[in-house]
């Protein structure tokens, strides 16, 4: 292990969170995810683990209509500083961070226009391999450990929140491309 290491990995879940608010889970599994189908994906919202590479195409196609159906808002930043404990042949490691978040909720009682605004704190744990000499991701688990809120929003004018789908610039110059559109099956959320 050295500092480049460290280093990779944590340019790899910086790219992982910006490509989920820009909503490309397409070049999540692309470029971060392990080439082996051994890959698993856990998160607070459902009801267990995923496991294997179309299960988690079809996950991450869910997450990104329900991103859309709620106005487009869903962010989560890392904490500055994580923990990486890597193997003892160097091929593998496993990180650990503390993630400090927003999420917007469509109200739909009180009108097309109506959000509740969430602060979502969360503690992140993936599992790493070491692929051709690049760090991708094997094992991701995210858990929700506080929600403050709901803020309740009215974007009635449409002035308040920032679309994802205008967050483009975010993404390196070559990758300036539309946000990846699914449409699997709701069974990985239900």
């Amino acid at each position: 292990m050295n500092s480049k290491d460290y280093k990779a990995i944590q340019d790899v879940q910086l790219r992982y969170d910006g490509y989920i608010q820009c909503r490309r889970f397409d070049l999540i599994e692309k470029q971060l995810i392990s080439a082996g189908d051994n890959v698993s994906y856990q998160h607070s919202d459902l009801p267990g683990k995923v496991e294997g590479k179309k299960a988690l195409h079809n996950c991450f196609e869910q997450f990104g209509r329900r991103i859309d159906e709620n106005g487009g808002f869903y962010r989560t930043d890392l904490s500055s500083q994580g923990v990486i404990r890597f193997s003892e042949d160097g091929q593998g490691a496993k990180g650990s961070w503390l993630t400090i978040g927003f999420r917007c909720v469509r109200d739909s009682e009180k009108g097309p226009s109506s959000y509740n605004y969430y602060r979502v704190y969360g503690y992140r744990e993936t599992e790493f391999i070491l692929e051709s000499g690049e760090w991708k991701m094997k094992n991701i688990s995210w858990k929700e450990i506080s929600a403050l809120g709901p803020v309740p929003y009215d974007n009635s004018e449409g002035t308040g929140w920032i679309s994802l789908k205008d967050r483009r610039w975010e993404l390196p110059p070559n990758e300036h491309t539309e946000p990846w559109k699914g449409g699997a099956s709701d069974d990985c959320l239900h």
